[in-house]
C-alpha cells in the first residue's frame, strides 16, 4: 500500500541535529505528511545561549520516487528561515487541512548547537487525536531494521535520498525461520519513498527478522549508490503507531553472510 494514499501505514521521521563547532548542520526529514488527517509538527530547540537559525527546504514525492519543490506552508512562519533564540524552542506545524495527504522530505540547514525531532499527529472522525514522535538520524550508507509483520502488525520505512544522483539500495533479509533473501530499491535524485515491508519486500510478510538496507557498491570504487536517511515505524493491529529502531552502520553488510569459520 502506498504512503501517498493517506492510509494508516504512514511513516514518517525527522533527524536530530548533531553538534559541530562553527559549522551549520544539515539536518534531513525523510518523511513530512500534510493533510488527509496527518499533521507534522516540527520542534527546534537551541541548546546554546546564542541561539541561531534554521533554513527549511521541502520536497514533495510526485511518482516513481521523483520529488519537486514544495512550498509546505507552515502556521507559525511563512519564511523558510526561522531564528531559534538562545535556549528556546520553537514548533512549526504544517497545516493538515487538504482532503488529500500530500508526502515527501524535508531538510533543514541549522546552526551549530539547534536540534529537532517531530510530532505527528493522525486525526480520525469519530475517534481521539493520535500523537507520535520520530527522532532521526543522518546520511549514512547501512541500516539495520529489526521487523515485525506478525499478529497483526505492520513494519514500514520511509527512505529520502538527499543526493544529487540516482541511488541504487540493496536489502538483505532474514527471517525468523532463517530464510534469507534479497530485494532491490531505486532512488532518483533527491528522491523519496514509504512502504510498508511487506509490501515492497514480500518476504518479509508475516515473519519477524532483520533486513538490512545499504548501497549497491558500499566500500568499493564501483558504488552506485548514495548515503542515505531512513526510520521504520511499527504499527499495530488498532492502526496505533511506535518509532521502530534503525541502526546507522559502516563496513560491509552482514545479514545472510555466514560467520567466519572457528575450527580454521
Amino acid at each position: 500500500m502506498s504512503l501517498t494514499n493517506a492510509g494508516r501505514y504512514l511513516f514518517l521521521i525527522v533527524s536530530v541535529a548533531g553538534l559541530c563547532f562553527g559549522q551549520p548542520q544539515s539536518v534531513i526529514v525523510p518523511q513530512i505528511a500534510d493533510g488527509g488527517g496527518w499533521q507534522t509538527t516540527l520542534v527546534l530547540t537551541s541548546t546554546t545561549t546564542t541561539g541561531g537559525s534554521a533554513t527549511l527546504s521541502f520536497y514533495q514525492e510526485t511518482s516513481g520516487g521523483a520529488t519537486q519543490t514544495w512550498n509546505l506552508p507552515l502556521m507559525e512562519s511563512s519564511s523558510q528561515t526561522v531564528q531559534v533564540g538562545g535556549g528556546a524552542t520553537v514548533f512549526l506545524h504544517t497545516a493538515g487541512a487538504g482532503a488529500v495527504t500530500s508526502v515527501g522530505w524535508a531538510q533543514m540547514i541549522v546552526s551549530p548547537g539547534i536540534v529537532a525531532y517531530a510530532i505527528f499527529t493522525q486525526r480520525i472522525p469519530g475517534q481521539a487525536d493520535q500523537d507520535g514522535t520520530a527522532p532521526g538520524g543522518a546520511a549514512t550508507e547501512r541500516f539495520l531494521v529489526p521487523f515485525d509483520n506478525t499478529s497483526g502488525c505492520v513494519t514500514g520505512v520511509a527512505i529520502a535520498n538527499p543526493s544529487n544522483a540516482n541511488s541504487t539500495i540493496l536489502v538483505n533479509v532474514e527471517t525468523e525461520t532463517g530464510a534469507v533473501s534479497q530485494a532491490t530499491l531505486s532512488l532518483p535524485a533527491q528522491g523519496h519513498a514509504a512502504f510498508a515491508l511487506s509490501e515492497r519486500i514480500p518476504a518479509t510478510a508475516g515473519h519477524r527478522g532483520l533486513a538490512e538496507f545499504y548501497m549497491q557498491g558500499i566500500g568499493t570504487r564501483t558504488a552506485t549508490g548514495s548515503p542515505f536517511v531512513m526510520l521504520a515505524l511499527r504499527f499495530n493491529p488498532t492502526g496505533a503507531f511506535t518509532t521502530a529502531p534503525v541502526y546507522a552502520q559502516t563496513g560491509a553488510p552482514i545479514v545472510g553472510v555466514k560467520p567466519p569459520d572457528s575450527r580454521r
